[in-house]
């Protein structure tokens, strides 16, 4: 049911199903890297936990690490940890 209806979603927006799925695999994969390699982001994972459990923090930082390096890509800009933790 759920594969359904991000199937309709993405035909609604014109994305292609099977590249959006893509990306978000990568995005969850980068996240549990980042968390692995960082303290502040273990930091900042534990902080969205106390608001959620750790499948949605774990996909609210995949989410915001998509989004992060979109506008990386866009701007031309290299990644700033500091500033991606801060909010």
């Amino acid at each position: 049911m759920h594969a359904l209806l991000v199937l309709d979603l993405c035909e609604e927006h014109g994305i292609n199903f099977i590249l959006s799925h893509a990306l978000y695999m990568k995005a969850s994969e980068a996240a549990v890297l980042f968390i692995r390699n960082s303290d502040k982001a273990k930091r900042y994972v534990e902080k969205l936990q106390k608001r959620m459990n750790k499948p949605k923090a774990l996909s609210a930082l995949a989410h915001k690490l998509g989004r992060a390096a979109y506008f990386m890509l866009k701007d031309k800009r290299v990644f700033d940890e500091q500033r991606f933790l801060k909010g």
